[in-house]
């Protein structure tokens, strides 16, 4: 049953946050997880040449800031896993 929970969660995720917010060219766009995996992207491959093209997808950003961010998405994403495990109070098995 939890991991049905999670699976839809990361479900409505990925289709609220990742595809309808990547979308919108703002400030809001610099929260999600692909935008900050297209800049790493465009600067490792040295894609400056097609920058003026991509300026709204890909982030200005240092590539150390990305990925500390990134880390710190887990991270957060982590916590808030254990936390909903815990308050689940779920009780050992018998065995039998």
């Amino acid at each position: 049953m939890v991991l049905v929970v999670g699976l839809i969660a990361a479900l409505a995720y990925s289709l609220c946050i990742e595809v309808t917010v990547s979308l919108v060219p703002a400030t809001i766009n610099q929260l999600t997880i692909s935008y900050r995996l297209r800049s790493l992207l465009a600067q490792w491959m040295e894609l400056d040449g097609l920058r003026s093209r991509t300026e709204l997808f890909n982030g200005t950003e240092s590539p150390t800031t990305s990925i500390l961010i990134l880390l710190g998405y887990a991270a957060g994403f982590l916590v808030v896993a254990s936390l909903a495990l815990l308050r689940r109070e779920l009780g050992p098995e018998s065995d039998g």
